[in-house]
């Protein structure tokens, strides 16, 4: 029979893989998929490995831009509802992606 510290640590545990790999999930749209597809992603949207390059530009300076209220929005909120916003938009952002975007929507660092 396990006493309750040992349920403690379990849960413990538990909590912080849950985050890891929701935090995993948050980045693996932009990232992983761009590196583990990119022959499919170029060939889906039409692009080229610079027009490519151009549009994680744009994402990786607005992402940076992002970070100096984040840090602001981190303190103000509960983490829990931030992680559930962060899953969410990236929902959103995957559906958005599955629709094969058009120049204006994609492109839009051109």
């Amino acid at each position: 029979m396990q006493d309750k510290n040992d349920k403690s640590k379990i849960s413990h545990w538990l909590v912080i893989f849950s985050l890891v790999f929701a935090g995993e999930m948050v980045f693996s749209l932009p990232f992983h998929v761009a590196r583990f597809f990119r022959p499919t992603l170029l060939g889906a949207f039409n692009l080229t490995n610079s027009n490519f390059g151009d549009i994680l530009s744009v994402y990786g300076i607005m992402a940076m831009l992002a970070y100096f209220p984040g840090g602001i929005i981190a303190d103000k909120f509960p983490a829990g509802k931030l992680m559930a916003i962060s899953l969410f938009a990236t929902a959103i952002g995957g559906i958005y992606m599955i629709q094969i975007p058009g120049n204006i929507g994609l492109r839009s660092c051109k």
